[in-house]
């Protein structure tokens, strides 16, 4: 302190009255109460020291209290309700801040108070009690130091809050470093956590860990080991064994929960939805829900800018809640799970009221999902009549899918264009001066720059591809959608290059029917709803869509489906004319949802 002039020390204080710091002006009122520190501050605060980049390497991030108080009500106090007693032992993974812990204490002493209504009666006994109630309770782990004493700060702070002022003077504060909170990494088998914690029978696990992926890492993450060493010691037990996919840490979490498990404990943790999703968690899944009860999915993926918005993360991450236990080899099949989905509303956005419509909560068996394992996003935005018809689009016994027809090698060539980037250099020469198509210019739905300007000047990529696939007539497909989940995809007639954000269904045959049979399908208001209830991360995440996703549609060959898609072109190629008589400049984009 004796660093810092006592001018700046001065300016603060009158910041902090209230004063005008530039005249000197005094406040007649204090602008600011500290005799009440909402735990929620005092997250913020922390979040905002350890920065966004910090944030960003441990996957950790703010977790609104509105969220928190959600998952307590669907826990905490559904067990007070049920049960007479106020013990309630609860373990937050990743407590960061500790915002979990300290609302849960405040709802174990309120129901203290409640079953002992004369407890201002012996002063001395509550505050031993208040003491007890948080030392026998509240436990948390966290990597972070810094995060682990702001937590036992906010848990000492929820104790004085409890306490009238003239009692706090000689109250002393239970120790809980190292009995009730531990600086470790969650998944260090060999910390002395493990057996403290392993003893104690938890009646929730709840938090909301890191959501991350590992890459570039020297070293082999913890959890990453933690994985690889409980595969090999429960090979043979399950017939799905233990996986996670992308290095995603959140798996892992959901995972490590179960050795800290009881018959009676419950797991409510927020990760993110794209391991519900995600084609690579695949086996994830099927791990999960051989070894877990599902008891309720919360899905915040609709709303995660809303739920977030205080979040220093600009990439916002949708999120789901798990409600789930720990049953090992029992058979779960019968279990029937609840699925919510939060939608947009306007209660949502000004007052933070959950209102769910109907339509938005399902019920579902376990054995359902485990066999259908589109129904995870079926049930985001679709009914049980959607799952029907999804069913019956995807047997491959009523329609033919896409991928079949294109996998044909004798009739198909099918590949993305040339990735400039990366580590190899590969000779280009032989495309320098042909037609380049700019994704951003060059491509609508049914429609494709034919007057290309531009032409290829890269001698090297790292991938320059097949030249035949740069060989009309080809289908060009972008990765992403537009705004009503529509693919774009355009026929060419023409030869040209293109960046591997395109996708090309070249016809080695000269079949242009079908090829227009296809662009048809894929600009169709079909596929915007077959994908919506399908594809990974549209209406989760990014409006993108795989290729793999893609041609999973299913798919008919119709001369009519062609006739439209050759009257929808000619109709674009003379609007875009008008406009160009009309304008005498060039065009801008024209989208053909304005026509």
């Amino acid at each position: 302190m004796e660093s810092i002039p006592n001018s700046c020390l001065n300016t603060l204080i009158e910041l902090l009255s209230g004063d005008n710091v530039g005249t000197g002006q005094k406040s007649l009122f204090n602008l600011y109460d500290f005799s009440i520190i909402p735990v929620e501050f005092i997250s913020n605060v922390y979040e905002l020291f350890i920065g966004v980049d910090e944030q960003e390497k441990q996957g950790a991030y703010y977790t609104p209290l509105f969220l928190v108080d959600y998952i307590l009500a669907e826990t905490v106090e559904k067990k007070f309700v049920k049960h007479k007693g106020y013990d309630c032992k609860v373990l937050d993974p990743a407590c960061g801040s500790g915002i979990f812990l300290v609302e849960t204490l405040r709802k174990i002493i309120e129901k203290y108070q409640k079953i002992n209504p004369n407890y201002k009666a012996d002063v001395n006994q509550y505050k031993e009690d208040l003491k007890k109630l948080a030392s026998d309770n509240i436990f948390g782990v966290d990597k972070d130091k810094s995060a682990i004493n702001v937590a036992i700060f906010s848990i000492y702070l929820t104790l004085l809050d409890y306490q009238k002022p003239s009692d706090i003077e000689n109250f002393k504060f239970p120790h809980l470093e190292k009995q009730n909170f531990f600086v470790s990494d969650f998944f260090d088998t060999k910390s002395d956590f493990n057996q403290v914690l392993r003893n104690k029978e938890f009646s929730f696990i709840l938090g909301n860990p890191p959501w991350k992926r590992g890459k570039g890492e020297e070293k082999k993450p913890l959890y990453v080991k933690y994985i690889e060493d409980r595969q090999k010691r429960e090979k043979g037990l399950f017939e799905n064994e233990i996986k996670i996919s992308n290095k995603e840490i959140a798996q892992a979490f959901v995972l490590r929960t179960s050795d800290f498990t009881s018959t009676n404990t419950n797991i409510g943790l927020i990760v993110t939805s794209k391991i519900l999703y995600n084609q690579n968690a695949k086996d994830f899944r099927k791990h999960f829900l051989e070894c877990f009860t599902l008891r309720k999915v919360f899905e915040l993926a609709p709303v995660r800018r809303e739920v977030f918005n205080n979040s220093n993360d600009k990439a916002i991450a949708p999120a789901s809640v798990l409600f789930y236990n720990y049953t090992s080899q029992s058979s779960n099949d019968e279990n029937i799970l609840e699925h919510v989905t939060l939608k947009p509303s306007r209660f949502f956005s000004l007052f933070k009221v959950f209102t769910i419509q109907r339509a938005d909560y399902k019920k579902v068996s376990q054995k359902q999902i485990k066999k259908y394992d589109y129904l995870w996003k079926v049930l985001v935005y679709g009914t049980y009549l959607d799952f029907n018809l999804i069913k019956r689009l995807s047997d491959k016994n009523n329609f033919p899918l896409l991928k079949n027809l294109i996998s044909n090698e004798d009739e198909f060539l099918v590949g993305q264009g040339a990735m400039i980037g990366g580590g190899d250099k590969n000779d280009s020469a032989h495309l320098i001066g042909k037609p380049f198509i700019d994704t951003r210019k060059d491509i609508e739905p049914f429609w494709l720059n034919q007057n290309i300007q531009n032409t290829w000047e890269h001698k090297t990529v790292n991938r320059p591809r097949n030249e035949k696939l740069y060989q009309a007539p080809f289908l060009l497909i972008t990765g992403g959608t537009d705004t009503m989940f529509r693919s774009v995809s355009a026929f060419s007639e023409i030869d040209a290059v293109f960046k591997s954000s395109l996708t090309a269904i070249k016809s080695l045959k000269n079949n242009i029917r079908q090829l227009k049979s296809i662009c048809g399908i894929l600009n169709s208001s079909f596929f915007s709803y077959f994908g919506l209830q399908t594809f990974s991360s549209l209406g989760i995440e990014r409006e993108e869509s795989h290729d793999v996703e893609k041609f999973n549609i299913p798919f008919v060959d119709k001369k009519e489906i062609s006739n439209v898609v050759t009257e929808l072109s000619l109709s674009i190629f003379y609007w875009i004319g008008l406009l160009l008589v009309f304008t005498w400049q060039s065009y801008p984009l024209l989208h053909v949802s304005s026509l």
